[in-house]
This record gives C-alpha cells, sequence and structure tokens, in this order.
C-alpha cells in the first residue's frame, strides 16, 4: 500500500521553504518579519544553518 507520506520526516529547512512557499512570501520578507538577515532564511533552508532560540 502506497503512502502519501516521505519515508523520513521533512528536514528543518525544507519545511520552511514549504510554508514560505505555500504563504507566497518571498525570502527577504521571511526575513523582515522573523527579524533576521536574507542569508540566514537562505542558510536555514539549505540546511546550512540551525535556528537558535534567540533568531527564532
Amino acid at each position: 500500500m502506497a503512502s502519501d507520506y516521505p519515508s523520513h520526516p521533512p528536514r528543518l529547512g525544507e519545511l520552511v521553504k514549504r510554508l514560505r512557499k505555500a504563504s507566497g512570501i518571498t525570502q527577504e520578507e521571511l526575513a523582515d518579519a522573523a527579524g533576521v538577515s536574507v542569508f540566514s532564511v537562505r542558510s536555514y533552508e539549505q540546511g546550512k544553518r540551525t535556528p537558535t532560540m534567540s533568531s527564532a
């Protein structure tokens, strides 16, 4: 029986990107709303960085 769910849960960056796109906002808009740099948002989405509590 096939499942609609992936075999592993999405990584945080994948989830951030999916939710951002579903909301129709740009990385720049998300960065502004979250009070972080665009570089940080890109790094989160690419899995290169993980948000800290101070930037979350």
